[in-house]
């Protein structure tokens, strides 16, 4: 937690000090390394069964932030060989 609090700092410090603006800093933080942590897991499931699996929007697709950059978890699946189908 006290790495996220010196990152929000930093954040905070380029954005209004530096005026350096970074699209979310949000994403750099949270949602990329939830994808790291997430993918071990969903690729557990892949046991040849169908599997229905939530996930928040800024969790499925690509960003690139000042300090992260991440495919998303869409990308992540389909490159380790899942079918990823949306649900209508």
């Amino acid at each position: 937690m006290a790495d996220a609090a010196g990152q929000v700092e930093n954040s905070a410090r380029q954005v209004f000090m530096d005026r350096q603006v970074d699209p979310n800093p949000f994403m750099d933080m949270f949602v990329c390394p939830r994808n790291e942590r997430w993918l071990p897991r969903l690729l557990q499931l892949d046991d040849g069964k169908t599997h229905f699996e939530a996930q928040g929007a800024a969790h499925l697709f690509s960003y690139e932030g000042i300090t992260r950059r991440c495919d998303g978890l869409l990308q992540d699946l389909r490159r380790r060989g899942v079918a990823v189908t949306p649900v209508p």
